[in-house]
């Protein structure tokens, strides 16, 4: 007999042991899943790009993932959502979404105390998209970038859309 079959040759299990080794089982099968973080819904970056205005008027301004205007999100009214948001810009930046009512914290008004993004460094925001507007209809929304640097364009835009 090889293996856990051998040690259990010729010993008789209790129901005790049985519950015992079978609650010890499914709590290590448990702690594996324990301590990684749970993937976010969307991964947001934030960078200075070089943007083309004009043939000859390029200006240097804040972007989402690369892009302007940045990526479009969808989120469900009552459908709690995870952002992952990182600032690879070099100085501290704010994400403030438009048109959402949204705990504080996480609503990117620094006068209602939402924290700053401090430059290279990376958050993840939680929340639970609540009004989507008119039962049935799409409401759109902006989100925005805000700096207070005098180089870069005060902000950058990106679209939300919030559906019931």
């Amino acid at each position: 007999m090889i293996g856990a079959a051998h040690l259990l040759a010729g010993r008789r299990q209790t129901r005790r042991s049985f519950l015992r080794n079978s609650a010890l089982a499914a709590g290590a099968v448990a702690a594996r899943g324990f301590g990684q973080a749970p993937s976010p819904d969307y991964r947001l970056e934030i960078s200075e790009i070089e943007w083309e205005l004009s043939p000859k008027k390029k200006i240097r301004i804040a972007a989402y993932n690369g892009q302007i205007p940045g990526p479009l999100i969808r989120m469900t009214e009552g459908k709690p959502v995870s952002i992952e948001i990182t600032n690879k810009s070099d100085h501290a930046e704010i994400v403030h979404w438009h048109g959402q009512w949204i705990p504080s914290d996480v609503d990117g008004a620094m006068e209602e105390g939402s924290p700053m993004i401090p430059a290279g460094e990376k958050t993840l925001i939680q929340f639970t998209p609540r009004p989507a507007g008119c039962i049935g209809i799409t409401r759109m929304a902006w989100l925005i970038t805000i700096s207070g640097t005098a180089s870069t364009p005060a902000s950058s835009a990106c679209c939300m859309s919030t559906r019931v």
